[in-house]
């Protein structure tokens, strides 16, 4: 059954893909269906193949979450900040997730650090200027919160890398799954900020589905 909610989230991925494939022609009622079908058969896949490991509980809330977040920024109107806030909480769960137990630091950790550190410093210095030519000076605060986060859900994936109680497969899951959900959402904020292309919205979602896939499923091989 497993494997059945895992196949039927690569075909609400691929349905949503196609929706979206062009920025300029939407076909919203499809993107409406697939979009949020694609993280709930991945929820309901976590669900039905994860083991008992406590740790993986957080694994579980931040799917909800993201869950919440696709479906947020579906709605019309002005949903930004609901969406937002329910993916900060999607990268604190799979922050808290990635360091139960905690890691000791290392210097190769120290060093992720401080290259992850400049590159969200570069991202979000464009990103805020991007924000004050639009008018939306507000929004820089939340911005930056949210780019904090998802730099420490990237850096806690990395990490991963080289902690002995992971293994090895797994680990270079989480790597790839947290390295493509941070390309997307930078991309996404981009897109929605500074200048929207015809193939933004795809890449977006093709990397955003992707990411929580492998993610999630390195997790779960990971805590069996």
């Amino acid at each position: 059954m497993a494997f059945i909610f895992l196949g039927l989230s690569f075909v609400f991925a691929i349905l949503n893909w196609i929706a979206v494939y062009d920025a300029y022609k939407v076909n919203r009622p499809l993107e409406i269906i697939a979009k949020p079908g694609m993280i709930i058969c991945l929820l309901l896949y976590f669900l039905t193949a994860r083991s008992q490991a406590p740790v993986l509980t957080w694994f579980g809330l931040g799917l909800l979450f993201s869950a919440a977040g696709d479906i947020f920024l579906l709605l019309p109107g002005n949903w930004l900040m609901a969406g937002l806030f329910a993916f900060l909480i999607t990268h604190i769960c799979y922050i808290i997730g990635f360091n139960t137990p905690l890691p000791q630091l290392t210097s190769w950790s120290l060093l992720f650090a401080l290259t992850y550190a400049l590159t969200a410093t570069r991202v979000y210095r464009r990103i805020a200027a991007a924000l004050t030519g639009k008018g939306l000076r507000h929004l820089k605060t939340p911005v930056l919160a949210y780019i904090v986060a998802i730099t420490l859900m990237l850096l806690s994936a990395t990490l991963t890398l080289s902690r002995p109680n992971w293994k090895a497969g797994p680990a270079a899951m989480v790597f790839l799954g947290a390295g493509l959900f941070f390309f997307s959402d930078i991309n996404q904020a981009l897109y929605r900020f500074e200048a929207p292309t015809r193939r933004g919205r795809f890449l977006i979602m093709l990397t955003y589905q992707l990411g929580q896939i492998s993610l999630v499923t390195g997790a779960i091989l990971q805590f069996q």
